[in-house]
């Protein structure tokens, strides 16, 4: 990756590959200061993953009071 410029970087609930997340940490964190092109790996993703977690997410920010417009536009932000 660091011959070619690429930037590695990862999505998804990276939390469940115990095998290898180690090593994908050291891989992200080596390529991280590349300025070039970015490769995006969507690793253990799907949308029914997605909107528990940004649920989670806003849960712990308490931030805002939680309600179903805030949950709404909290996801349309962290999706697109």
């Amino acid at each position: 990756m660091n011959e070619k410029r690429i930037r590695l970087l990862a999505i998804g609930d990276l939390d469940s590959l115990r095998n290898c997340q180690a090593e994908l940490a050291e891989a992200i964190k080596d390529t991280s200061k590349i300025p070039g092109m970015s490769l995006v790996l969507a690793l253990s993703y799907s949308s029914r993953w997605e909107i528990p977690n940004a649920m989670k997410k806003m849960q712990r920010s308490k931030a805002e009071q939680f309600h179903l417009k805030t949950m709404l536009r909290s996801f349309l932000i962290i999706s697109y």
